[in-house]
């Protein structure tokens, strides 16, 4: 996951499978680009990672195991799903052009 070039520190992301008894760091988190935005829905979990030249969208679609969903030549600064839903907006830019790109569920 770590790109050459990259330009900030990795996130850490932890979670839960038992009602926040417990917590799990996800190591992957830690070897990717910084982690900035996470959104928790009903059927899914999404996590944005970035630097200034790309970024990374990572999810838990099975209730357990992360894996990435897509990578974009860009800076994503926005992520906005419904709570329940079959579709999320990510928008950002690229050199100073709007980066709008949908990502529709399974």
């Amino acid at each position: 996951m770590r790109r050459a070039g990259c330009t900030q520190c990795a996130g850490a992301v932890y979670d839960t499978t038992n009602a926040r008894a417990t917590w799990n760091l996800w190591n992957g988190s830690t070897k990717g680009p910084f982690g900035w935005q996470i959104f928790w829905g009903a059927d899914r979990c999404l996590y944005v990672a970035t630097t200034f030249a790309h970024s990374e969208l990572f999810g838990i679609e099975d209730g357990s195991t992360w894996s990435e969903i897509k990578s974009l030549p860009s800076l994503i600064s926005a992520l906005a799903c419904p709570p329940v839903g079959s579709f999320c907006i990510l928008a950002g830019d690229l050199k100073n052009e709007v980066v709008l790109d949908v990502l529709q569920a399974g």
